[in-house]
Formats: C-alpha cells, sequence, structure tokens
C-alpha cells in the first residue's frame, strides 16, 4: 500500500504570498498576519481563508492550541458580519 506523500510545508504560504503580490498588499513575516490582512482588504473571502489555514496546518505549520482557536474564532466572526 502507498502511502500518500504531504504537502510541502511552504506551498499554502507561497499560494497567499503569490495572492499578496497579486494584490500589491504589503505583509509582514507571519503566516496568520498575511491570512487576515488578504481577509480584511476583501482579496480572499472567508471560506478560501478557512481553507488555506487548514492547509497550513496540514502541512506543517506549529500553532499552539489557544493561537489556532483564536484564528478559528476570528474567521467565524469575518463569516457572521458577511
Amino acid at each position: 500500500m502507498r502511502v500518500p506523500q504531504r504537502q510541502h510545508p511552504n506551498v499554502a504560504i507561497q499560494r497567499a504570498r503569490t495572492i499578496a503580490r497579486t494584490y500589491w498588499v504589503r505583509t509582514a513575516p507571519g503566516k496568520l498576519f498575511l491570512l487576515f490582512r488578504l481577509l480584511r482588504l476583501k482579496k480572499m473571502d472567508v471560506s478560501d481563508a478557512e481553507g488555506m489555514l487548514a492547509d497550513l496546518v496540514t502541512s506543517g505549520l506549529y500553532l499552539d492550541p489557544r493561537t489556532l482557536l483564536r484564528a478559528k474564532e476570528k474567521l467565524q466572526r469575518y463569516r457572521e458580519r458577511q
């Protein structure tokens, strides 16, 4: 049985940075900063942001449980405002 390979940890990060460059969005080094900046500027919708957060975590980004919970809660608040 062949085990599927995981994506390289930087794949989701590279996608987010590509979107940021496309829209000339200034970014800070943090991955969550970039995710929420794109969301706030309406360059990404909440569903895409949720998917990208999941991709980041799946690909190996470590977030302590409290930070991950806060990020998901913040995404939920964005969803409720739409």
